[in-house]
């Protein structure tokens, strides 16, 4: 009884957890949800000042084409997927085109990266 008065977290956490576990505490599917991915579905390819701007005030490097994609939620970051038109030998199966991301914050002219291909592009 001791214990239960120096730790009613402690206590109140045991019997949720226990409740839970033997069903009476029901997590509801439906509330579940997927969430949002962070950038918009589609690549776009036309000119984006702001873009532009940050890029080149941020000194990034092989970036001589790029294609961008907003986040869901707003347009003041864009994921920018950057090539330098320059081709490398890759191995076992010719030449392939370098490609970088980079985090562009065009309102701020802020630049995060760059990240490769390897590093998980969304």
């Amino acid at each position: 009884m001791e214990f239960a008065r120096k730790h009613p977290f402690l206590v109140v956490l045991a019997l949720t957890v226990f409740l839970w576990m033997i069903g009476v505490i029901k997590t509801d599917p439906q509330r579940v949800t997927e969430p949002t991915p962070k950038y918009e579905s589609t690549w776009h390819n036309d000119f984006h000042k702001g873009i532009s701007v940050a890029l080149a005030k941020n000194n990034a490097r092989d970036c001589g084409e790029y294609a961008y994609k907003a986040t869901s939620d707003s347009s003041e970051e864009y994921l920018v997927r950057c090539t330098s038109g320059r081709t490398y030998r890759k191995e076992g199966s010719g030449e392939a085109t370098k490609i970088l991301f980079y985090q562009v914050f065009p309102n701020i002219n802020s630049v995060v990266g760059p990240f490769s291909e390897k590093a998980g592009a969304r």
